[in-house]
């Protein structure tokens, strides 16, 4: 007995210290296996710990660190992002985020309004894009519901697919807008560092049985809203989110990307 408290304590000190270290320092984009499987452990540490709102817990972790490594591994002559507060474009596309952190999104909504209110805006942005895909989706022009003014009210918590889309041109962003193909320039340290944190964040869950899909966000929230003790139930196995559609682009993967995706997370999770 003695000998077990021993060793939680121990793997609570590891716990903080990684936490404490990759919140201030972040992760190197070229880091690694290593470098994952360290921001994994930290993970771990999150969801394995008592409190009811772990998963949260481990995605608000995650979206600060992967801003962290963003601001200390952007290289220098990047140029300057095109972004601006106010700037929506990308706001009206299709976003997917993993469960834990749509339910830190959630959090934070349901602090700022109550379920009523909270409930209605999730159900009618909802029902204009749950069956758009693709570019229907794209040209369609609906907000993401988090969306208020041109602003995202909950901005803090907005998951790592929203923080690693930024652009580098202003005019890519509108020719898009208007419908016409455009190759949005997006910083290569952004891309590199979300699917960094993508693997690790997969890797945890998948090391506790829990569902690591990227799911659609508008139908998520709702989802998460409208079922009791969501993030309970989904902690305890549950799948609330059978239901919702998951991102386009793991579904449309190659047989041969899918492998070489599963060989990165087997290492990652036996690390």
């Amino acid at each position: 007995m003695v000998e077990d408290r021993k060793q939680r304590r121990q793997l609570e000190r590891e716990t903080r210290d990684r936490l404490r270290r990759l919140s201030t320092q972040g992760i190197d984009p070229d880091g690694g296996i290593a470098h994952l499987v360290t921001l994994k452990k930290a993970l771990l540490g999150l969801l394995d710990g008592g409190a009811p709102s772990r998963a949260s817990d481990a995605a608000k972790f995650a979206t600060q660190a992967y801003s962290q490594s963003v601001q200390r591994h952007t290289p220098q002559g990047q140029g300057e992002l095109a972004c601006r507060a106010g700037c929506s474009y990308c706001c009206h596309t299709f976003v997917s985020a993993t469960a834990p952190e749509i339910f830190n999104l959630l959090r934070v909504l349901r602090a700022q309004h109550d379920d009523a209110t909270l409930l209605a805006r999730l159900r009618a942005a909802d029902a204009l894009t749950r069956d758009l895909a693709g570019d229907a989706r794209l040209t369609a022009h609906h907000p993401c519901a988090v969306l208020k003014d041109n602003r995202c009210e909950a901005y803090d918590a907005r998951p790592n697919t929203c923080r690693a889309f930024a652009s580098l041109s202003l005019a890519a962003c509108e020719r898009s807008w208007a419908g016409q193909r455009s190759d949005i320039p997006v910083p290569t340290v952004n891309v590199q560092l979300r699917g960094s944190f993508d693997l690790a964040m997969r890797a945890a869950l998948r090391s506790r049985g829990l569902d690591d899909r990227s799911i659609e966000l508008n139908h998520g929230l709702l989802v998460a809203l409208e079922t009791p003790d969501s993030e309970a139930r989904w902690l305890a196995g549950e799948d609330i989110f059978a239901g919702v559609a998951a991102d386009p682009v793991e579904r449309e993967q190659s047989d041969e990307k899918r492998a070489a995706f599963e060989r990165v997370i087997s290492a990652i999770e036996n690390g």
